[in-house]
């Protein structure tokens, strides 16, 4: 199985690729999305014209995340919001790349929240893509001062509780990416007759 982790911010050395650098280091078969490091244009009405350049430039990203059986998508709040590369991100996805496969969401915050942005999330971004957010989810607070080494801090509790959520959930996802994968498998995902969510 294939995973792809989803940095979803676009700072340079962000708490988010910090935490998705970590979620790397104990998930096997697993790369970093990082929006930071990616191309992605703002989203218009050009993506629905295959020949537009925009639909164009996507369609490298497109081809990845069809290879891609499970995802984390580490979502940083901004605002109490999800981050605009995210949101970016999500406008661009469709059912072909995404339809019936898992995704663990991971909120990150500098502070003491980070609840939003998994709310969110979970409410709006799946209607026209049809991935499927798994029931565990994890936040991850105070990010810079947790999961700075790759080794545990254990005179750090913060630190110690994060990692072993992480470990736990990613385990959860794992199980969801096998058994996801079968039914894919069994299943027509035609969307000619309802591309879209209702």
């Amino acid at each position: 199985m294939k995973y792809l982790i989803i940095s979803g911010s676009n700072r340079k050395e962000s708490g988010s690729r910090k935490v998705s650098n970590y979620v790397q280091s104990v998930l096997e078969n697993s790369e970093v999305f990082d929006l930071h490091e990616k191309d992605i244009p703002l989203w218009t009405e050009n993506m629905w014209n295959d020949e537009s350049n925009q639909s164009q430039s996507w369609r490298k990203h497109a081809e990845k995340l069809r290879e891609t059986d499970g995802f984390i998508f580490v979502v940083p709040e901004w605002g109490g919001m999800i981050s605009a590369p995210m949101a970016n991100f999500l406008q661009h996805l469709s059912f072909k790349e995404m339809a019936h496969k898992p995704v663990l969401l991971v909120g990150v915050s500098s502070g003491r929240g980070g609840t939003y942005p998994i709310a969110q999330m979970r409410a709006f971004s799946f209607k026209n893509n049809s991935l499927i957010y798994i029931p565990d989810h994890v936040i991850v607070r105070d990010v810079n001062n947790v999961l700075s080494d790759i080794k545990v801090n254990e005179n750090n509790k913060s630190d110690m509780f994060i990692r072993e959520r992480l470990i736990r959930s990613i385990d959860i996802l794992r199980h969801y990416t096998n058994h996801l994968s079968l039914l894919r498998q069994d299943m027509s995902l035609s969307v000619d007759d309802y591309p879209f969510g209702m």
